[in-house]
């Protein structure tokens, strides 16, 4: 019983340390794709945006911009280049020769972008959030505003929701000519929410395999007895308190026992026993005081694996039975070892 309790407990610890190791690998390639998502989702608002409007911001996205300037009607593309990769941007001929004008007369600035006066977070974040929504995003995303307002020097911050746990930002972008805005958006996903039904079932098959060893390797363990085990014959101690002839053994109150007929005699009193008590009494006679390891009767009763402590319990009482009928010596099963002890009256 104890060795399947230890069985089970190892078991138990390698498939938690097997689904650990799936599922963190899942969460990062999770958190990963989401904030790849959230990104593209992010850059699709804010170009909803800059297109909605009709007054004149420049933009950079963290990076590095790209004008081209071989059209002079309908959208000019302007390319951005981040610590994100590559994006690009649909910009009104209009707007972007708006924006070329108020750069000139500004030092310093390489902005070279986009349009309107006054950017509604509150728009960008709801558009932003109902995309990510639609897209099965089930973690918390945020935006953060930073305004600098060249000619007053002065800067405001601004987060919506408000209070929100910011995660890793996921994207940065600066807008403005006359007033740098600086928007950066955040993803937090937490871990119970990343991983999908399938890695559920994944982490359910992790722990039955980590708990097979512990339904077959009892099983495994008899077959290997039954086939592979030979037998061993117990060394009889020099020190015996045994005395009798070759078919007979005798218990110091003048119990004896008959292991070929299966009897227990004292006085002209007859007692039958069955023969694994036989067997397991006679083994308890040749080891003397020395008292014996469950395991080594087991085997020694069942040689074909197929004893259980149980089995072993139910022969000990079994034996017991008998041994109060004419012996003042009975079998004790305690902390794993057997032996023979002689009962005193208080007990009785």
């Amino acid at each position: 019983m104890r060795q399947n309790l230890r069985l089970l407990i190892i078991g138990l610890w390698c498939g938690i340390f097997l689904a650990g190791i799936i599922g963190y690998v899942r969460y990062n390639e999770q958190t990963a794709l989401w904030n790849n998502r959230a990104r593209t989702a992010l850059l699709q608002t804010l170009q909803e945006n800059l297109m909605r409007y009709g007054s004149s911001v420049a933009v950079t996205c963290g990076g590095i911009v790209y004008p081209e300037t071989s059209q002079h009607t309908g959208f000019r593309e302007v390319k951005i280049e981040t610590t994100f990769g590559k994006d690009t941007l649909q910009v009104p001929w209009e707007k972007y020769s708006s924006n070329i004008a108020q750069d000139e007369e500004l030092q310093g600035l390489s902005t070279i972008l986009v349009l309107q006066d006054s950017l509604c977070i509150d728009s960008i974040y709801g558009r932003w959030k109902t995309k990510l929504s639609e897209r099965g995003f089930r973690g918390q995303e945020s935006l953060t505003v930073r305004c600098l307002d060249l000619n007053t020097e002065t800067v405001t911050t601004d987060t919506l929701p408000a209070g929100s746990l910011l995660g890793d930002s996921i994207a940065y972008f600066t807008l403005g000519v006359a007033c740098e805005l600086e928007l950066i958006g955040w993803v937090s996903l937490p871990w119970f929410r990343s991983l999908t039904p399938e890695d559920g079932g994944v982490w359910c098959l992790c722990l039955l395999a980590g708990m097979l060893p512990v339904w077959f390797g009892g099983k495994v363990c008899r077959l290997y007895r039954r086939y592979r085990a030979k037998e061993r014959e117990a060394a009889v101690p020099e020190c015996v308190p045994v005395s009798g002839q070759a078919r007979h053994s005798e218990l110091k109150d003048g119990t004896r026992l008959d292991p070929v007929g299966h009897t227990l005699q004292r006085n002209g009193k007859v007692v039958g026993i069955t023969p694994q008590g036989a067997l397991l009494l006679k083994s308890l006679l040749q080891a003397g005081e020395e008292p014996l390891l469950q395991q080594t009767l087991l085997e020694s009763l069942w040689p074909d694996g197929s004893g259980t402590s149980q089995r072993l319990y139910t022969a000990v009482n079994r034996l017991n039975e008998a041994l109060k009928l004419l012996s003042v010596y009975r079998v004790r099963n305690e902390n794993g070892r057997c032996c023979l002890r002689e009962e005193s009256k208080e007990e009785e």
